[in-house]
């Protein structure tokens, strides 16, 4: 499953990081990611179900569609982990 960004997606996704970096100050870093995790999840859950015409259709295409967001998730984290190693070690590299 493929991300397909439209216009809006960047501000999206940094409305949804500016909203858990003030959390962070107030809860915790952990806390916070733990939360962001269970939105994310809980939200995906009605996409998933919302696209399902019936409880047999979502029983049917609740695996494939949860392994599809997974993956993505994982695709998506791995990215991101990877640019703050490059990060890092340009960082580390300049000192």
């Amino acid at each position: 499953m493929p991300i397909t960004p439209d216009g809006q997606f960047g501000n999206r996704a940094d409305a949804h990081i500016n909203l858990s970096n003030s959390q962070v100050q107030l809860f915790g870093a952990r806390p916070t990611t733990e939360s962001m995790l269970y939105s994310t999840a809980r939200f995906t859950a009605w996409f998933i179900n919302s696209t399902a015409t019936s409880r047999q259709n979502l029983e049917e295409k609740s695996v494939a569609e949860i392994d599809q967001f997974v993956a993505l998730f994982r695709e998506m984290l791995e990215a991101n982990v990877q640019e703050l190693v490059n990060r890092r070690t340009e960082s580390e590299a300049a000192k």
